[in-house]
């Protein structure tokens, strides 16, 4: 009887043993499955699943939907059109621009003239080839009263106007059919016959303007004035313009190469309020390509003849 109970408590031990050595082991499994988990939720795209191609969606990350945003370009004072300007009219002491602007009286007068806007207004002499080139400027909104043309008409003291509402788009194109000044010898082609279809125009395209009404200082303030301005070039959008609020000649420079056949569109989109009137006005665009010629076209075409 004695040897059974011991029998009983030996077995009993061994029994207490083995469940010890199952525990410790399901324990160790337990460990290990605790570890693969902490590890794979660390690295969760290993656990994501695979799409089909079909099903896949590209997400774009920070950088890159900041990309996608165009950039704004700031305009400056032109500062060599403004000098122009006022060259000839040094015997005049004015007190603001818009005693310049007003100081010519009619289309033959060029005291008041800048040849970066305009281009040349008394001689042929030493012309580049950028320089008989010119912008045909168009508009979708044309009012009688203040016309797109009047945008290239040399004068300070006429404008074009728009409502806010209507954010016209202003196409500049080359005149491929203008001879001012090809007319420095006989017979020679048109700009259409003579340039190629790949001909880089300028690059970059600079280009200047003159923000407002500034037939006046009343004029200026009490209508609107561009403040901002979508570009395009073939339809695509460039870059975003911020003009200045000033009556002076203002510059800026697109980073993109035209060539022959390209337009660039300026499309206002945000403005400068008027004291008065919710008319928004832009009195000149630059004219003449001139300085913003792509240097290799004054080295490949002539002013004075057709050759290469």
């Amino acid at each position: 009887m004695r040897i059974s109970n011991a029998k009983a408590i030996t077995q009993g031990i061994s029994n207490i043993e083995f469940l010890k050595s199952v525990m410790n082991i399901i324990k160790k499994i337990l460990i290990s499955l605790l570890v693969f988990g902490i590890i794979s939720c660390s690295n969760p795209t290993e656990r994501q699943p695979v799409l089909p191609a079909d099903k896949q969606v590209a997400v774009s990350t920070p950088a890159e939907a900041k990309s996608s945003f165009p950039p704004t370009v700031k305009a400056a004072l032109d500062r060599t059109a403004t000098r122009e300007l006022t060259f000839n009219s040094e015997e005049h002491t004015y007190s603001s621009v818009f005693e310049y602007y007003q100081h010519r009286k009619d289309d033959s007068d060029y005291s008041v003239w800048t040849e970066k806007l305009f281009g040349r207004c008394c001689t042929e002499a030493d012309l580049q080839y950028s320089e008989t080139l010119e912008w045909s400027v168009t508009s979708d909104i044309d009012h009688p009263k203040y016309p797109v043309s009047q945008l290239t008409d040399t004068w300070f003291t006429k404008t074009f106007a728009f409502k806010e509402s209507e954010q016209p788009k202003i196409d500049l194109r080359l005149d491929l059919k203008s001879k001012r000044y090809r007319t420095t010898g006989s017979n020679l082609k048109s700009h259409n016959d003579l340039l190629r279809s790949e001909d880089t125009i300028a690059y970059p395209l600079d280009l200047s303007l003159v923000n407002g009404y500034t037939k006046s200082v009343d004029l200026y303030k009490n209508n609107g004035r561009i403040k901002t301005i979508n570009v395009f070039h073939n339809g695509q959008l460039n870059c975003v313009v911020e003009l200045m609020d000033s009556p002076e000649i203002q510059r800026f420079s697109l980073d993109l190469a035209f060539l022959k056949n390209d337009v660039v569109t300026l499309q206002p989109i945000s403005f400068y309020k008027g004291l008065k009137y919710d008319d928004v006005c832009l009195t000149e665009i630059q004219r003449c390509v001139c300085m913003s010629g792509y240097s290799t076209l004054n080295e490949k075409y002539s002013a004075y003849n057709d050759g290469e």
